[in-house]
């Protein structure tokens, strides 16, 4: 069996080529059930076309082990799209909401565990404007946080390294705000105004708001959440509302499902998506994302039925 493990030497605090390497040294020293030995391969994250150096690898593959955080997955996922190779996500990053959603560890047993006796699923994928979307995107309060991180961004980060993009958009919030729309598969324009608006593939979400519970990478449609708030006050009590799961019966909360979606700002917004900074210095007055036709194959634990 070949495993190709790729990771990020900036994610796990720099320590993906150590953990890479231990994780390497692991699989190869066990043996399948069924006789066969693990051959292991390891790759450093490079940011060049993926078709000059991940590509070529991942022929005759059988796995590709994504050691990183989402935005490694992202930005990996496109070549395994293509070549049609399982991916499974070792988590080193600070949400790691693909790993969590689709119950992965930073294990070497949980991954031998899942290679053993694993399945491997078909999961949707959506594009935003030409970009590979796997878990959401966003316009609004969260979006600007991200791309206030990344203005400022000097290395490996943490949770509290959100802290202090949080209260700088906070105090900026009624400058950055934007009168959003949106039109799902072929309806009409739905006038919202101003708050978050979230295009969900995932039910997962940064810190467990999870502003879309009920999505999922295997229903073919993307959840639409929109929020409205008009001040700090507004977006706190949504957090809150949202931690603890009540935000879905709130009277003021629109929802909606598509395989299409256009979103429109006014004025132009900045978008993160799957927790990045989407295009930075370029906010936009309008953004498209579908749900592809192909699928993306995962690698996950057997749901076990109950005895």
């Amino acid at each position: 069996m070949k495993v190709l493990i790729t990771f990020n030497p900036v994610a796990g605090k720099g320590l993906g080529a150590r953990v890479a390497a231990s994780l390497r040294t692991r699989l190869e020293a066990h043996r399948l059930r069924d006789g066969r030995a693990i051959e292991a391969h390891v790759l450093e994250t490079r940011l060049d076309p993926l078709k000059s150096w991940l590509t070529p690898h991942l022929e005759g593959a059988d796995l590709l082990v994504i050691l990183g955080g989402d935005g490694a997955v992202r930005m990996l996922a496109p070549a395994a799209l293509d070549a049609q190779v399982p991916i499974y996500h070792y988590p080193q990053g600070t949400e790691n909401l693909f790993s969590r959603d689709h119950g992965m560890a930073a294990d070497p047993e949980r991954l031998l565990d899942t290679i053993e006796n694993g399945t491997v699923v078909e999961t949707d994928v959506a594009e935003v404007e030409g970009t590979l979307m796997l878990l959401c995107a966003s316009s609004g309060f969260d979006a600007d946080v991200v791309h206030d991180l990344a203005r400022h961004r000097t290395g490996p980060i943490t949770h509290l390294s959100y802290l202090a993009p949080i209260l700088r958009t906070l105090l900026r919030w009624r400058r950055l705000r934007s009168r959003v729309s949106v039109i799902i598969d072929d309806g009409p324009s739905i006038q919202l105004g101003y708050g978050v608006l979230v295009i969900a593939n995932s039910s997962q979400y940064a810190l467990r708001l999870d502003p879309a519970p009920e999505a999922s990478t295997r229903d073919g449609v993307l959840d639409v959440v929109f929020l409205p708030a008009r001040s700090g006050l507004h977006l706190l009590l949504w957090a809150f509302r949202c931690r603890r799961g009540s935000h879905v019966t709130h009277r003021r909360i629109f929802h909606g499902r598509g395989a299409r979606v256009t979103l429109c700002c006014e004025p132009a917004a900045r978008i993160q998506l799957d927790g990045d900074a989407f295009r930075p210095g370029h906010p936009f007055k309008s953004v498209h994302a579908r749900v592809l036709a192909r699928k993306l194959p995962v690698l996950v634990r057997r749901v076990r039925e109950a005895t």
